[in-house]
């Protein structure tokens, strides 16, 4: 997505709402706000992305229960 307009085609896709000719790019700040807050509830993922998706909280989840509590404490720092 590349400008304002895809962004508010995108939104009327997902919420099956007719804003493109409604909504001045004006107001896009806004717009952009609200999907860069809800964007994770609007993206649809595919079934690939989610078994990868599942492997790696699998994978993550054993390797973390290796972990001493100072490796444990290292790592939430990193991620965060």
């Amino acid at each position: 997505m590349n400008n304002g307009k895809d962004y508010i085609k995108h939104f009327d896709e997902i919420f099956e709402t007719n804003l493109i000719d409604k909504i001045s790019l004006k107001n896009f700040e806004t717009l952009k706000l609200i999907f860069d807050t809800f964007g994770e509830d609007l993206y649809k993922p595919t079934p690939k992305y989610e078994n990868i998706r599942n492997d790696y909280i699998e994978i993550s989840s054993k390797l973390e229960s290796t972990f001493t509590d100072e490796q444990k404490e290292l790592h939430n720092k990193y991620i965060t």
